[in-house]
């Protein structure tokens, strides 16, 4: 194993997930950034998948991860995100 991926492209007026695969969790929750300081320990690599919208969650979660690699897959598919969500991605 070199890398988890999370998941995170649901509607975000919808309610998080808490079990099953990591799809579509409160990236802002307690048990993420423990996933997220587990994997630093680890020396494993971090993806996201997930829509625009979650940008700016995504990088404070990376910059929480200093010492690993943070991917952000498919760019976060920006063609499913306004302007703005887009200059996150790009932030």
């Amino acid at each position: 194993i070199t890398a988890l991926r999370i998941h995170r492209y649901g509607d975000p007026t919808q309610e998080p997930t808490t079990l099953g695969a990591i799809r579509d969790r409160d990236l802002t929750s307690e048990a993420v950034k423990k996933t997220v300081r587990a994997m630093v320990e680890l020396k494993l690599m971090l993806q996201f998948h997930a829509i625009p919208v979650y940008a700016p969650q995504i990088a404070r979660l990376a910059e929480e991860a200093t010492g690993t690699t943070v991917i952000v897959d498919h760019m976060c598919r920006a063609g499913q995100g306004t302007e703005e969500q887009w200059q996150a991605v790009e932030r």
